[in-house]
């Protein structure tokens, strides 16, 4: 699918976390609201729905800024004429930012009508309050047909993994959250140093983290320490494990993305139940490879080869980048490996879609390869929507192919693979 591109001057480059949140939103809500009905209301329900916790993380960026993530996602879906089914809410705690969000909002977006109380409206609704503000969004999640948090928290307590576990028990529900590392770099600096040696300030950071891990008990303390004496790094990457562990659960994906090496890395999570969104987000993360925002990889991935611009330009190819590296999928390579993979069986979209979130393929590179077996007679389906099911030739058996009817359908078959 073609991203929505965030070219406008008003909305700054951040870090590579903060613009992989911001981007993933506004490509999120461009294909959500692509996959609803026309109806946007059903019993009172809402079509889709975009939470921003913590949406004063950009204060102070100057008045002339895009505020938050939603915001960013809002004013690049103004232009949509699905908008109206659009509701987005903007949760900040200190009053001071509260402020400034309203401010720029009506400085950048002047015939955007800001909802400041009642009940949530289409557009931009932008609340003030802490952690009771998002616990109480909870039905409107539940009411929505398509949901996602946003959440970026400057500190690990404030960010309970009882709340998070709820959320992602609702369906239709996703979340995508920086991993708040900040309190972990500093406790870092007490290395050696036992829990009843910490100062204040550090108990009440180790604290934080354990309400994070939903652990009371600071079980997560014996993994951490071990980690620290071989490095800050590695004890990061320790509690970023067990963290993805207690967030699992049964058909949930926990998609993690590492953002930048060494001192100063992030990590975002995704949490969803779609495997859509999961390819989504590699798309977001190649946008931002692309524009220099986060380094290319080292080594090819399965069928997807970063190619470096100089051998494209040596073999004629005049639309490759000018420094960097261009994505090259060997279609016939992805073709061959599902149908091995599944040959002689019926499975549903869903599972293709599923055992593919971990690599750097898109949606869109396994539909063209499911095309391909179906033209060359390896697979069988009517349509590429949502519910599909394709059936895999057996290896050795006869080519396959769907028998003509006698009268062809004046509707055109769904080939597209959207959210939801």
């Amino acid at each position: 699918m073609a991203l929505p591109r965030l070219e406008d001057p008003s909305i700054p480059l951040l870090s590579p976390a903060r613009d992989l949140l911001r981007r993933f939103a506004a490509a999120w809500v461009s294909a959500a609201v692509k996959g609803l009905p026309g109806a946007a209301d059903d019993g009172g329900g809402v079509g889709v729905l975009v939470v921003e916790g913590f949406a004063g993380a950009d204060y102070p960026a100057g008045s002339a800024s895009m505020p938050g993530i939603t915001g960013a996602a809002m004013r690049l879906m103004a232009r949509e004429r699905t908008r109206a089914l659009v509701r987005a809410v903007m949760v900040e705690e200190d009053p001071a930012k509260v402020d400034w969000l309203a401010e720029v909002v009506r400085q950048v977006m002047p015939g955007e009508l800001l909802h400041l109380e009642g009940e949530l409206k289409s557009g931009l609704n932008l609340r003030s309050g802490a952690l009771a503000v998002l616990e109480a969004l909870g039905p409107e999640l539940v009411r929505s047909r398509r949901s996602l948090v946003v959440l970026d928290p400057s500190t690990a307590g404030a960010l309970p993994l009882g709340l998070l576990k709820e959320w992602v028990g609702i369906p239709g529900a996703e979340l995508l959250l920086r991993f708040p590392s900040a309190d972990l770099r500093r406790l870092g600096r007490y290395r050696g140093a036992a829990l009843a040696d910490l100062p204040p300030h550090g108990k009440r950071m180790v604290d934080g983290v354990s309400r994070l891990l939903g652990d009371p008990r600071h079980d997560w303390l014996h993994r951490w320490v071990p980690a620290l004496e071989r490095g800050l790094e590695e004890a990061l990457d320790a509690v970023a494990n067990l963290y993805a562990g207690r967030l699992q659960r049964d058909g949930l994906i926990a998609r993690r993305v590492c953002l930048g090496p060494g001192e100063g890395a992030e990590q975002v999570f995704l949490l969803t139940r779609d495997a859509a969104s999961g390819l989504l987000l590699n798309e977001v993360v190649h946008g931002l490879r692309g524009e220099g925002v986060l380094p290319w990889p080292s080594a090819s991935a399965g069928p997807v080869r970063y190619a470096p611009a100089e051998e494209l330009a040596l073999f004629g190819r005049g639309d490759a980048p000018a420094c960097g590296c261009d994505r090259v999928v060997d279609r016939p390579l992805l073709a061959n490996s599902l149908a091995a993979r599944f040959a002689g069986s019926a499975v549903r979209l869903e599972e293709i879609l599923l055992c593919h979130v971990e690599t750097d393929l898109f949606a869109e590179d396994l539909r063209r390869a499911l095309l391909d077996l179906r033209r060359d007679g390896r697979a069988l389906f009517r349509s590429l929507g949502g519910d599909a099911e394709i059936t895999f030739r057996a290896i050795g058996a006869r080519a396959m192919h769907r028998p003509r009817s006698g009268k062809r359908s004046a509707r055109p078959q769904d080939l597209t693979l959207g959210l939801g």
